[in-house]
């Protein structure tokens, strides 16, 4: 389930109280007035009250975190079972909170409290379904005053709320007869009895017993003197007035048999451990009978207490004729306990599993802690011998188990008569802990004989065997760890690596069993080998245990090392005046195409502007109205067209617009009003008429949209659902987490990929001239489980599209998908999931929000997901982490105007420091497109080839980042053309663009220069066609678009970014024109004839 769906979403403010006063004045609720302090508390009796409003002062306690409440004070004349309840119809979708207090306004004890048990649900959206009213009984005696305090937790509107008493019989517990060890008389079970989950008997006898110090407790009717009886006890613990937990019970574990009648035991007895101090509530009831008999309390030391020292050596148990305890390892009765406190660390081993135990059956636990507080159990064995009985059956049921245990801890071994309390020899042996033996390695190649040292059990391995290396690098370096050598062909291996210490802690640092890349040739084609490259710290002893979880074979691995180069550093700068509540949007917010830093609070607009030497002007904005808070995400656009950007907030009510007012001085609030349980929240022209709409995932219902009329009036769909809307996600159950519009088939037209999680696969919806498909399961992309709340879509191989990295933020790994697009033909081809050996198939760590930016300006798509590490591109579709101090995820731009991109987190701002590598910077503003050009494609040429953007306003899950284009180039001093290609299919072209420069482009300003030429420069064939024509450029220059005419002058087929081939299976057979428009600009004009 997912547990965000109990996030409690609340009504206004305004309309519960104005509910709240018309109920009060028709029901003529007691005029009654709650003070504002304990001190102050209002007296009431039973009877009904209305709370105005929770203004008063609170206090900090474990009942409530609310600062500030109502409070009452309640006397009861008599003993009474006492109901408080704001689960009133008058209160119908309130949500109220109250604690109750004994004790004195000086010293209040938190006696009860609720919040949300009471049964009245809501008939209102968007708490339709549920109860958040309150309701609590509990027992007040006579004299004593109880402070009701009803608290601020939800909210502080007013409501009704009612006491109600009923008559109150005491527990049986307050007068129990307090008894210690010996033997007592019970005349008959005549006295009153409460119903529990150890005894629901009418009537019982109740005793109370405190030990004066930790025991092993034996209660028993099993005497002579009660042959024949039927008896029954239950064991509490706890308080009579706030309620008792059931310690233990019995009913026929006696061993007298009867001798008249029958020969059955109806006698009770049990044993378990006691703690000094505390107060044991010992009930014998009516189960079996009303008649009296006796019974005896037993002290004696606990076994823990009474355990036999040991040392490693053989060791011979005489029977199993102790007394034993019960815990999560053992609930046997009997047990035979022994103390070993190991004088330095081993590698341990306890076992029977010796010849002259032979077809006997053993059982043991070990645990560690303290005989007067609380033992863990540590570890156990039953049948893990290998010795088999030769006599009966070949079985065995010898007891063997190896651990770890450290110097001057004590373990108690306890052998219990789990099967059998016969006598039996057992052995401890100790050994060198596998980290403590560990056999030192530097680089190069290591022969393992075989896999026949011990092992530990940890996070990464549970295999019984291991062979140790400890490696210990001379500074940080790459290490990567590697059996995936041809000698080893065919081999299956597995490996941990562990940092800490020997003596102390290990911790797992990374592990790899089947990463390698060799295939078997024999039977298999698999390849089974391990391969794992991490970061290791100088002077750090890293210990290396390949194990036998698949086999003991020997074989070869080898480590390499290799120098870490941090890409791209980052300062710290914190900024104070960065303080609203939700700082997570960067955007240029007055037309200068600098990124400026939005912050949004309740009515409040907070924008630091960006000046041109890289400091910051804070403007704050008063946004009058009510408007849902950006719990969820956030997203910048221009919805007017008035050249300053507006905001839409997502939370988990609905959404809200905030709106400049034409001139970036004020801004106004617009909340629609549907219910909307907002995730990622984006603005996109969704149907191309130039003006931005907006769109949010949907956590629990199908995704929303609201369609743009051309003046910021917002029209509501949801997908499925609306008439007429578009299927943009109609799973009713929602699961949609982070939305990215991209164009993904290179067609011009703005697709669209959701990231799910809590259950349905991603989806990736196509556009086709406004019309969406759902082709996940074409695309290849439709896998489950997936616990992805964003994913990072870019051109991570720079070929000309776009791929896709499916975050991880769950349990199930982050997959790496490349995009096979093939323009020559109709068919949706799949995408192909190469994440291994990319890096993310050993990323281990989860989050949120995953975007793709250049962060180190080498020309080539990085990532930024979880760890405080950025994921650099290795410009092979592969990946490696390089890991920062605090670099947590926030709104990224450049946010000192040097070409470099920056993370805001909060009021922290990580400024990544210039690396020498070169940039582009490129700002849009749409004229016939939308004025921010989002959806819009840049493409930049030049000796590297090709790299794209696509300009998104809604990215990763949660934050707003840059409305601008970032490229970096590296090391190259020149970028030959920078090509825009907007939504209404314009296109710019720039010809030697300066690097190291923030360019803003205009729509329009730099049209393609188009020059009618002949059809010499490109050759088509087939001519005639059937299937495809092949386009040849003797120039080899890049071909824009193809379109194709037929003879009346209608366009029957339009194709974009094109390599050399147009499919043209689907023309009727007839005469064409073809028209085929280069990147410099040239149009060239062919006919052929389809056949």
């Amino acid at each position: 389930m997912n547990l965000k769906h109990y996030t409690k979403r609340k009504l206004s403010a305004f309309g519960i109280s104005c509910k709240l006063l018309v109920l009060a004045a028709l029901f003529g609720l007691q005029g009654a007035y709650a003070q504002d302090s304990c001190a102050n508390a209002l007296p009431i009796t039973a009877g009904t009250y209305t709370v105005t409003g929770i203004d008063g002062a609170n206090v900090t306690s474990l009942c409530s975190n609310g600062t500030l409440a109502e409070w009452y004070a309640y006397t009861p004349t008599a003993n009474y079972t006492v109901t408080v309840t704001s689960d009133l119809p008058q209160n119908i979708c309130g949500d109220t909170n109250f604690s109750v207090y004994s004790g004195t306004c000086n010293g209040l004890s938190c006696y009860t409290e609720d919040d949300d048990s009471g049964t009245l649900v809501c008939n209102t959206q968007p708490n339709s379904g549920q109860s958040y009213l309150s309701k609590k009984t509990f027992e007040a005696l006579a004299g004593v005053t109880y402070y009701i305090a009803w608290d601020n937790r939800y909210n502080t509107n007013g409501f009704d709320f009612q006491l109600i008493e009923a008559p109150f019989t005491p527990s049986p517990c307050y007068a129990a007869t307090q008894i210690t060890a010996g033997t007592i008389t019970v005349n008959a079970i005549d006295g009153t009895n409460i119903t529990t989950s150890c005894s629901s008997a009418s009537l019982a006898k109740w005793y109370t017993y405190i030990p004066t110090q930790d025991y092993f407790l034996t209660i028993t009717s099993d005497l002579p003197q009660n042959i024949c009886k039927n008896t029954f006890f239950a064991v509490y613990k706890g308080s009579c007035l706030n309620g008792l937990t059931c310690v233990t019970s019995d009913d026929n574990s006696g061993n007298i048999a009867c001798n008249s009648g029958n020969t059955l035991s109806n006698l009770s007895v049990k044993s378990f451990n006691v703690t000094a101090g505390t107060i044991y509530y010992i009930a014998w009831d009516n189960r079996g009978g009303a008649d009296g008999f006796d019974f005896k309390l037993i002290e004696s030391p606990t076994p823990c207490s009474s355990a036999i020292p040991a040392t490693a050596g053989t060791i011979t148990v005489d029977a199993i004729n102790s007394t034993n305890m019960t815990t999560t390892c053992s609930t046997a009765a009997m047990a035979k306990w022994y103390a070993y406190t190991p004088a330095q660390d081993y590698f341990l081993t306890i076992t029977s599993d010796l010849p002259q135990n032979i077809c006997k059956d053993t059982n043991f636990n070990v645990y560690k802690g303290s005989c007067s507080g609380l033992l863990t159990c540590v570890t156990s064995d039953d049948n893990s011998g290998t010795i088999a009985c030769n006599s009966g059956n070949t079985l065995s049921n010898l007891s063997a188990k190896s651990f770890n245990v450290t110097a001057g801890t004590t373990y108690y071994i306890a052998w219990d008569n789990k099967w059998s309390a016969d006598g039996f020899d057992f052995q401890i042996i100790e050994s060198p802990t596998p980290c403590t033996g560990a056999i030192p390695v530097t680089a190069g190649i290591t022969t393992v004989n075989a896999i026949n040292g011990t092992n530990i059990s940890t996070s990464c391995s549970t295999a019984s065997m291991g062979k140790w290396y400890a490696y210990v690098p001379a500074q940080d370096l790459h290490v990567t760890i590697s059996s995936d050598l041809a000698q080893n062909i065919c081999k299956d291996t597995n490996f941990s690596v562990y940092t800490g210490s020997c003596t102390g802690t290990l911790t797992c640092v990374s592990s790899d069993d089947n990463s390698g890349t060799i295939a078997c040739n024999s039977g298999n084609t698999l390849s089974n080998l391990a391969k794992k490259t991490f970061d290791v710290i100088g002077g750090v002893t890293y210990y290396i245990a390949w194990d036998n979880k698949w086999s003991a074979d020997g074989f070869d691995f080898e480590i390499t090392e290799s120098q870490i180069i941090v890409p791209v550093n980052f300062t710290s700068q914190t900024i104070t005046s960065i303080n609203s509540t939700y700082n997570i949007c960067v955007a240029d917010m007055n037309g200068d195409f600098l990124d400026d830093i939005v912050g949004v609070s309740t009515n409040t607009l907070k924008t630091h502007y960006q000046n041109a030497d890289g400091t910051f002007t804070p403007v704050s904005y008063t946004v009058t109205g009510n408007s849902f808070m950006p719990g969820w995400s956030m997203a910048a656009g221009d919805l007017n067209k008035d050249g300053y950007n507006d905001l839409l907030l997502g939370s988990s009510n609905g959404l809200t617009f905030w709106k400049s007012n034409g001139t970036g001085t004020g801004y106004t609030s617009n909340t629609p009003g549907d219910y909307i349980f907002c995730q990622r929240t984006n603005f996109v022209d969704i149907n191309n008429d130039g003006n931005l709409d907006a769109f949010s995932c949907h956590d629990i219902d199908p995704n929303v949209y609201y369609i743009n009329d051309g003046n910021a009036n917002m029209t509501y769909y949801q997908s499925g659902i609306t008439p007429g809307a578009l299927n943009l996600g109609i799973i009713m159950s929602g699961g949609n987490y982070a939305s990215i519009w991209t164009d993904y088939d290179n067609d011009g037209d703005v697709d669209m990929f959701v990231s799910k999680c809590s259950g349905p696969p991603c989806e990736l919806h196509r556009n086709d001239n406004g019309v969406f498909t759902d082709v996940s399961v074409q695309a290849g992309i439709s896998y489950q489980p997936v616990t992805s709340w964003s994913s990072a879509v870019g051109d991570f191989d720079n070929d000309g599209d776009m791929d896709i990295l499916v975050g991880k933020n769950g349990g199930v790994n982050a997959r790496l998908f490349r995009n096979e697009l093939d323009t020559t033909n109709d068919t949706e081809e799949a995408f192909t999931n190469v994440s291994a050996g990319s890096g993310w198939d050993s990323y281990n760590d989860y989050n949120q929000d995953y975007v793709a930016y250049d962060f180190d300006n080498d020309g080539w798509l990085d990532i930024m997901g979880a760890g405080n590490n950025i994921m650099f591109n290795q410009h092979d579709m592969s990946f490696l982490p390089t890991v920062y101090t605090n670099l947590e995820h926030g709104a990224i731009g450049d946010l000192n105007n040097d070409g470099f991109l920056d993370i805001q987190n909060n009021n922290t701002i990580r400024f990544a420091v210039p690396n020498g590598n070169h940039y582009l910077t490129v700002g849009l503003h749409g004229t016939t497109s939308n004025a921010n050009g989002i959806a819009a494609r840049v493409e930049i040429y030049g000796a590297w080839g090709k790299q794209i953007r696509d300009i998104r306003a809604g990215e990763g899950f949660r934050y707003m980042n840059s409305l601008n284009a970032h490229f970096g180039i590296g090391s190259a001093t020149a970028i030959d053309k920078l090509v825009i290609r907007w939504p209404s299919g314009t296109i710019d072209v720039i010809n030697n663009p300066s690097i190291d420069s923030r360019m803003a482009i205009t729509e329009g300003a730099f049209p393609l220069t188009v020059t009618e030429t002949g059809s010499d420069a490109f050759i088509i064939y087939p001519n005639p066609a059937n299937d495809i024509i092949n386009i040849k450029s003797k120039s080899n220059a890049a071909i824009i678009k193809v379109e194709i005419f037929d003879l009346s002058g209608k366009q029957v087929l339009r194709k974009e970014s094109i390599n050399s081939t147009v499919p043209v299976n689907t023309l009727s057979a007839g005469t064409y024109i073809m028209k085929i428009l280069d990147i410099n600009g040239n149009l060239y004009t062919h006919k052929f004839v389809k056949s």
